[in-house]
């Protein structure tokens, strides 16, 4: 098939294996899968990642959905990423809730949750 990038992270991933599974470094993702900040989820197994690519079925194309910012007690953040006014986060961190519905994520096309970027 005509895998694009997604499909190939994907397979990336998917088709990764643990190496030097005695590190202490692993840990498990949310989805169950091996990860490390030393090797990633691995080194790729070539043989297994052409076989998987050969039957693999395309992911949809990427999706965004952006929320509008958060600004604490006014709070703001240019482009360039310089922050003024606002409050202060302190060692504890703060608790900010935002409310996502089913709609909004149907009117953009969002299934599931790959990335996440907060600023």
């Amino acid at each position: 098939p005509e895998l694009s990038w997604r499909d190939i992270q994907h397979l990336c991933v998917e088709n990764a294996r643990m190496i030097n599974p005695d590190d202490p470094d692993w840990e498990t993702t949310a989805s169950g899968r091996p990860f490390s900040y030393k090797y990633g989820f691995g080194v790729l197994d070539a043989a297994k990642y052409v076989t998987a690519a050969q039957k693999w079925e395309l992911v949809k194309p990427q999706a965004w959905f952006e929320t509008p910012a958060v600004q604490l007690e006014g709070g703001t953040m240019d482009a360039d990423e310089n922050f003024s006014g606002g409050q202060f986060i302190g060692k504890g961190g703060i608790t900010s809730t935002i409310a996502i519905t089913q709609e909004m994520l149907e009117a953009n096309n969002f299934e599931t949750l790959e990335h996440i970027n907060i600023k």
